[in-house]
């Protein structure tokens, strides 16, 4: 019978994908008994590389050296928060113990990560092979899952009327939008109702990521997104009205869904109403950085005061300058921690997450070995960060003449609606109008917000540099936002 390597072929497949999620289970409970060097798990990026996810439980103070290079590895490249800090940072530490004596290449450990990473893609093409198995047996007329579900129910987008005025099809855009976040809401419960009732497998589906894919059209991340903000608005019912309501989006819902609880969710959410999504990410992550630290428990805290945002982009301001960073290397050096208010008393050990290439982590394993043989001192993770500021440290602070105006603004463009940070300066009262040097006259912004922003008449920001009104639109026409501080006082 030519079907039944097939039927086989999917029992087989069934019972590794039960094996799998029974080492995920695992996985987390061995997180929580902290063995960390167990707790690995691949996914690829936006471009399909493989990545590995790497979890290591470590001393506060190593945690803190961790946050602190993450945050100067964003700086030195002029972009983003990401996850893939690790990889300079590791390039550097492989370079110094190779000059210590210390072999960070070590051929078992590679043929154990080799054997690991072969497991998982082996594990992915049986997945792949499933998935196939099933979708020739909806098109045989055994499953119900034949189609794709794409439909929007409201007959073709091009049967839509658009108007040519950019103000009214603004209005129409974010009316579009405001709808879709409703739509969103109810999908990811949705979603989650249907996950959990197996509903893919009674469609013929090989597993819920291969129904959201092909049914639905979904990818993986953005449909555990909305089932996530979906399981914190049963939660907290709140996020849901607010959602309803359009007093904030669905990017400022899951933000605040991040760090509400039931008790702190309204003041979130009354932050979020008057803040651009930029502030709210910066107050959101302030949040989850001292909790992280403090081993304080997710969600307990309100949104911070301006006297702790100030007090937090103070600390920033000391990393990115390379202050800290070189007084933590003299022979009296303090450890990081020290430097963050309310965490001296914090002890114990925290998380420390991030992602990085498959073949790097081969790399990270072999080093991460090598110097728990050696007679190298501290952990790790706070050697290869102290490795990368002894190294890159030096250049910290050091610009041009502008050097004091960048640190005031903390190395980041000043726009409330770009997170970029490669910055330049800008002088508020043109010095063509007579505007001069002072402080309050300049700010630092991107190269894009500066030339095709306020330049090209697309914003326009007035002083003082201490508390800019920002206007966002169109010259001569009414700006469709307008942020004064950290406040957004009105959008369109």
């Amino acid at each position: 019978n030519k079907k039944q390597p097939d039927r086989l072929f999917v029992e087989i497949s069934k019972r590794q994908a039960r094996i799998s999620e029974d080492f995920y289970r695992i996985g987390l409970a061995l997180k929580e008994l902290s063995c960390p060097a167990l707790y690995e798990s691949a996914d690829e990026d936006e471009d399909g590389q493989r990545m590995c996810t790497v979890v290591r439980q470590v001393e506060v103070g190593t945690f803190w050296d961790a946050e602190v290079t993450r945050r100067i590895v964003a700086h030195l490249e002029g972009g983003d928060l990401g996850a893939g800090w690790i990889e300079p940072v590791l390039a550097e530490a492989m370079s110094t113990m190779q000059d210590a004596g210390v072999d960070p290449t070590i051929e078992w450990v590679a043929d154990e990560c080799g054997r690991l990473l072969g497991r998982r893609r082996e594990q992915t093409a049986a997945r792949e092979r499933m998935e196939e198995l099933a979708e020739a047996a909806m098109r045989n007329g055994n499953g119900n899952g034949n189609g794709n579900g794409n439909g929007n129910g409201n007959g073709d987008v091009d049967d839509w009327p658009l108007p040519t005025d950019p103000a009214a099809l603004d209005a129409m855009l974010r009316g579009r939008c405001a709808g879709l976040d409703n739509a969103d809401a109810w999908l990811g419960g949705g979603l989650e109702r249907f996950r959990r009732a197996g509903g893919h497998s009674r469609l013929g589906y090989a597993s819920f990521d291969h129904y959201v894919r092909e049914r639905l059209g979904l990818g993986r991340s953005a449909a555990f997104q909305k089932m996530k903000l979906a399981r914190e608005a049963e939660r907290m019912p709140e996020i849901g009205d607010a959602l309803r309501q359009g007093s904030v989006n669905q990017e400022a819902a899951m933000l605040v869904a991040r760090v509400a609880a039931p008790h702190t969710v309204a003041a979130w959410l009354e932050r979020a109403s008057g803040r651009t999504y930029k502030h709210l990410r910066e107050e959101v992550e302030l949040v989850e950085t001292r909790q992280r630290v403090e081993g304080a428990r997710a969600g307990a805290a309100l949104p911070p005061s301006e006297e702790e945002i100030a007090e937090f982009f103070e600390l920033e301001r000391a990393m990115l300058s390379g202050e800290m960073v070189k007084e933590a290397l003299t022979e009296k050096g303090v450890r990081m921690c020290q430097h963050l208010p309310g965490t001296l008393g914090a002890k114990g050990r925290r998380e420390v997450r991030f992602r990085i290439p498959e073949d790097q982590f081969v790399e990270f394993r072999m080093a991460e070995v090598a110097f728990e043989g050696s007679a190298l001192p501290g952990e790790f993770l706070s050697f290869i960060c102290r490795t990368f500021w002894f190294v890159w440290g030096p250049t910290l602070g050091v610009s041009d003449k502008w050097e004091s105006i960048y640190r005031r603004d903390n190395y980041r463009c000043a726009c409330p609606v770009c997170m970029r940070r490669d910055v330049t300066l800008h002088h508020l009262k043109y010095r063509s109008a007579g505007g001069g040097d002072e402080g309050d006259n300049v700010l630092s912004v991107c190269a894009r917000c500066h030339l095709e922003g306020e330049h090209e008449g697309r914003l326009k920001v007035r002083p003082p540099a201490s508390k800019p009104r920002w206007e966002l639109g169109r010259r001569g026409q009414a700006p469709v936002v307008v942020v004064e501080g950290r406040e957004r006082l009105r959008a369109g």
